[in-house]
Order: C-alpha cells, then structure tokens, then sequence
C-alpha cells in the first residue's frame, strides 16, 4: 500500500488547465450550433408557412375569387400581384369571418396573423422584433421571409424594406425554396 502515492498537485493542475483550454476551445462551436438551430426551426417555420400560402391559393373556392370574404380576398390578391410586399400581421382582425386566417393557422399550427408574431420565432434576434412577411416578385413568385432576422446565426438584425427586391432578402430568414409559381 505505500506503494501507491496518488496525484501530485501539479499533475492536477496540469489535468484541470488542459480541460479549461478544450472547454474553451469547444464551447463557442456548442454555443455557434445552438444558434443554427435555432435559425433552422425559422427556416421550417418559413417553409411550412409557404406549404400553407400554396394549399390556400390551390383551394377551389379561394383560387375562384368567389364567395370568400374581403379580408381574404385582399390577401389573396396582394399575395398574386407581382411587386406586392407586406405582413402577415396586418391582416390580424377579431373578426370570425376570416377564411384565410383559419387555413393558415389551421395548417401551420400557430397563428401567423398575430400582431405580436415575434412570440413564435426562434432566432435572435427575431425572437424580439421578427415579423412573417412575404414578397411577391416581378415573375409572380411569393417569398415568404422573416424580417428582423438574420440567417447566419450570427445575432445580426437584418431589416429589408418593402420596395427592396427579392434579392434583398439573402440576409434574411427565408425557407430555401420560398417561391410559388402562380402561373
């Protein structure tokens, strides 16, 4: 049993600045993951929402134009004219008459008419200030992006204004293939 001394203190101090230096090390690519995480629920929230724009359009009764209330038609019209920009959250009403605002939310799960719509995002800094908007471009594809947000996880806030062009949107949260072709 004298044997056995066990570890000087220096061998544990030299063990402990070893994991102090691979902690410091790992720790800001842990942190780096987390944030592209977050923006990638963004990223699916932005596709579902597109996945809930195309059925919408495709639904016979509001492809028509008939019989749908006027809330719902002055969507569906900004979201089918080329160069049209905007929120989801304008559209926020109390009214029950709303055919658009039971599809969309019925089928992405959460309500993107909100007028608080930064609550359901994931990324910062859109977590505070994010707003679901969509662009419409010269050919008649709709984008559907986060405004306030910042697609590299970075925590840069990216803000693109409603007359910019599509290709304005590259700093922002937007599903990667966030078009619809109208035709």
């Amino acid at each position: 049993m004298k044997g056995n001394r066990g570890f000087s203190l220096v061998e544990i101090i030299v063990v402990i600045a070893i994991i102090s230096v691979l902690t410091g090390i790992i720790a800001p690519q842990l942190i780096k993951y987390a944030e592209k995480a977050k923006v990638s629920a963004d990223i699916q929230l932005c596709d579902t929402v597109r996945t809930a724009v195309i059925l919408m359009l495709s639904e016979p009764k509001i492809a028509a134009n008939t019989d749908i209330d006027a809330t719902t038609q002055a969507l569906v019209t900004q979201l089918t004219t080329p160069g049209a920009s905007g929120t989801f959250n304008v559209y926020a009403v109390s009214s029950n008459n709303f055919m658009a605002y039971d599809y969309l939310n019925e089928i992405t799960g959460i309500n993107v008419f909100t007028t608080t719509s930064g609550q359901f995002f994931k990324s910062n800094p859109a977590r505070t200030n994010g707003v679901l908007s969509y662009k419409v471009s010269e050919e008649g594809l709709i984008y559907i992006f986060i405004n306030h947000s910042d697609n590299s996880g970075e925590k840069n806030d990216y803000f693109v204004n409603s007359n910019a062009s599509v290709s304005d949107l590259g700093n922002l949260i937007c599903a990667p293939v966030a078009a619809i072709n109208q035709d």
